[in-house]
């Protein structure tokens, strides 16, 4: 019987060459130029959280979830090494979300809490008494 990579028609990869998966330093580097080609054209590195940035690497279109990246990084902003954020502080990066218009809007329309639970207690009936009908 046959050897499974011969019948599969496999041959063995030639010296030198490299796995599909990326290394973590290959992924930042990956990322890191999606930001940079954002902030060229965009002039801010405040992406949609679901904006995905079009690469050609090595002639082939990668698609680099670049929103996602950059609210992980953001999250995850106490482990980077300080290389790392300096090079993304020279793209502006803000560390701290800023609050959009709808959420100001939100929380101005939210009711005000009673000063004390004594206040709001008011007026309810006290336990072990019924009300009257």
């Amino acid at each position: 019987m046959a050897p499974l990579g011969s019948t599969l028609g496999l041959e063995p990869a030639a010296p030198g060459a490299q796995s599909g998966k990326l290394t973590a330093d290959g992924k930042w580097a990956l990322n890191l130029r999606a930001a940079r080609q954002y902030h060229a054209r965009e002039g801010h590195l405040r992406p949609a959280r679901k904006h995905v940035e079009r690469l050609d690497v090595d002639g082939q279109a990668v698609d680099i979830k670049l929103g996602t990246f950059l609210d992980n990084t953001r999250r995850r902003a106490d482990k980077l090494t300080p290389e790392r954020r300096a090079e993304l502080d020279q793209l502006g990066m803000r560390w701290k979300p800023e609050r959009t218009p709808r959420r100001r809007a939100a929380s101005a329309r939210r009711p005000s809490v009673p000063a004390s639970r004594e206040s709001s207690r008011e007026h309810e009936t006290p336990p072990g008494q019924f009300l009257e009908f």
